[in-house]
This record gives structure tokens, sequence and C-alpha cells, in this order.
């Protein structure tokens, strides 16, 4: 049943690309939580198409990818979830011969995930948008990058690359376009105005 080895292996992999939620963390940090402290929640992954390449050590989420967990949401046209720990064949048969009696393998570890395409991240009350994210698991960080905007109601970031230590909760935002443009742009509405002309 080399297949029911997989599909369960491919559910793992899945269910950890959850964490790519965890690029909503700098937007979400003032107090709609950090959706890292509610990864024991299920996470609702859809996409066109799931390929496992195990040579690669990856899988790859293509095509409309939607991933959901609690009130997070992350839409991309492209999510690699990159693991350490074997191929997904390999840690079927170690836990096959771990529940005949055997030894067992220690699993995939997720090592680095990227959303390229359009990579969209919303909460209850924030937005940040880019064209490229990447979660570092070993620094625990976060890299969006591209045309970076972070939204919260009439408040608004702009930048070019976006770089969030989750352990330290420390985010930089640059800006690397050329002329006056390139610098980090910030609107900011003081609490309980509207903007002017409204």
């Amino acid at each position: 049943m080399p297949w029911a080895h997989l599909s369960k292996a491919a559910a793992r992999l899945a269910a950890a690309a959850g964490l790519a939620l965890a690029i909503a963390a700098p937007a979400s940090a003032q107090n709609d939580g950090n959706p890292l402290q509610s990864s024991d929640r299920p996470v609702q992954i859809e996409a066109d198409m799931l390929e496992v390449l195990d040579d690669q050590s990856m899988a790859v989420f293509t095509g409309n990818v939607v991933a959901k967990q609690d009130g997070t949401t992350l839409q991309t046209a492209s999510l690699k979830v990159f693991y350490a720990g074997g191929s997904v064949m390999q840690q079927a048969a170690a836990q096959s011969e771990n529940n005949n009696g055997g030894g067992g393998g220690d699993g995939q570890r997720i090592t680095r995930l990227e959303a390229e395409g359009k990579v969209v991240v919303t909460t209850r009350e924030q937005r940040a948008t880019g064209d490229r994210a990447i979660f570092q698991m070993d620094t625990n960080t976060v890299t969006l990058t591209g045309d970076v905007v972070l939204s919260q109601g009439q408040n608004v970031l702009n930048g070019t690359e976006l770089v969030v230590n989750l352990d330290t909760g420390r985010s930089r935002l640059v800006s690397n376009r050329s002329g006056g443009a390139g610098r980090v742009r910030g609107v900011f509405q003081p609490s309980g105005r509207a903007p002017a002309g409204q």
C-alpha cells in the first residue's frame, strides 16, 4: 500500500505548510495575535495541484493556492515546502516498520517555505502583500520581497523588503528602489479620525 503511505506523508507535508501563515506575523503583531501561537489549529490548504518531489526533498502546491488557519489566509500562485529527514517513501517505510515493532524515523522536518506569485496574507484586521515570501525554519525568519505593502485600516507601509525575526519580534522594512522612491513610505491615521476629505 505505498499510495496510502504516500498520502499520509503528503498530508503531513500539507499540514506543515500551514506554517507559511507565519508570513502574517509582522502585520498581526499588535492586536490580532501571532498565527504561530495557534499552530495547533487545523490548517486548510487548497490548490489546483500538489506535487511531491522526493528526489529534491520538496512538495509544491501550485495554482490558486489558498491556506487558511483561524482568521489568517495566505493566497499565492505557488507554495514550495522544503523538508529534510528522508524521502516520503523512506518515511512511509520507517513508519510501517515502526508500526510493526521496529525502529522508526524522526519524520520529515520542514526547513523552508517559499511562496511566489502575488503573495497576499490577510488577518481579521491586517493585510500584507508582496511578490515572494520565504520562511526559514532554522533562523525563524520571514522575508517578504517585491512590492511590499502592509496595511491595517487606513494605515499603510510600503517598501521592497520586509524581514521579521519571529523569535525576537523585530521587523525591518527597507526600500531598494532608486531615486526618491528608494525610501520606505508610511501613512498613519490618528486614532478615531477619518482621512482628510472624507
